[in-house]
């Protein structure tokens, strides 16, 4: 039976181990696992691995700080896009999880084509009091490895993250948004040594500055001078590596200055990504 390829792009966005381990299945490729999925579980089990395993993608998380938010007046949506498979309301907070559509558009050369290749895209957004949080799956899809080598000239997309949290501030209302400073609870973890740099971006008073260590020397570690130099200037985007005992998660990014914290790896559920967001909030004051 023929598989909806919307389904198969969207599990194939999520680690083999963790769709083995759910949908107890046996060892095989990723590509007869997920066809093992479609062709004998429901939509309802597929829905909720989607929303509980969301942590697990490759993903990257926006940090947000709001102004005097009355939680039991969130609305029950947010977007028009996609569909909403959980808005769960909480003391707290409330969060919404969306598969919006992501068209892209490939542009193909011999013969001149112009072709639609339609994704699902994970969204997680949670709100409370005086935070916003936002996950997005990430989605760089290489489309020229579905086509003969040099026919695809370039690929668009019709929507991006800046576009969704545009559209998630409006239906919100909120008022004074902007960026939770996470320098506090990077710096920490850094003087623990639960984290140490390959490479650093920094902000001197007049001047950005990118220092890329050598091989495999960690800044901290190495170069003493420089971590001390660091100690009151914020970080911008930087690379981290996870130097603490194992949570399955070799390294990660983070713009602790725009609130931005990025896995390009896929993680263990509840480990991994999710322990690092936990540890730097807790460490931010």
């Amino acid at each position: 039976m023929a598989q909806n390829p919307l389904a198969v792009r969207l599990l194939d966005l999520y680690p083999l181990e963790q769709l083995r381990q759910y949908f107890d299945l046996p060892t095989g490729t990723k590509a007869q696992v997920i066809e093992a999925i479609l062709g004998s579980r429901d939509g309802g089990e597929v829905d909720a691995f989607i929303i509980t395993h969301h942590l697990t993608t490759k993903h990257h998380v926006h940090l947000h700080r709001c102004s005097d938010v009355t939680v039991r007046d969130l609305p029950e949506g947010l977007l028009d896009d996609g569909r909403l498979l959980a808005s769960d309301p909480a003391r707290t907070s409330r969060s919404w999880f969306y598969l919006l559509d992501l068209p892209y558009v490939v542009y193909l050369a011999d013969p001149l084509e112009k072709k639609a290749v339609d994704y699902l895209w994970p969204v997680h957004v949670t709100c409370g009091r005086n935070s916003l949080e936002l996950r997005f799956t990430i989605m760089e899809k290489n489309l020229a490895a579905q086509y003969e080598p040099g026919r695809v000239i370039r690929s668009i997309k019709d929507l991006d993250e800046a576009m969704v949290e545009i559209l998630v501030f409006d239906s919100l209302g909120l008022s004074d948004v902007h960026p939770e400073d996470l320098n506090e609870g990077v710096k920490a973890l850094w003087d623990e040594g639960l984290i140490d740099a390959p490479a650093v971006q920094f902000k001197k008073a007049r001047a950005t500055t990118r220092q890329v260590m050598d091989g495999n020397y960690l800044v901290k570690r190495d170069d003493p001078s420089l971590y001390d130099d660091l100690r009151d200037k914020p970080l911008l985007a930087t690379t981290f590596k996870w130097m603490g005992d194992s949570i399955g998660l070799d390294h990660f990014t983070v713009d602790p200055t725009k609130g931005i914290v990025s896995f390009r790896t896929f993680s263990h559920l509840d480990q991994g990504a999710a322990y690092v967001v936990r540890e730097i909030r807790r460490r931010n004051g």
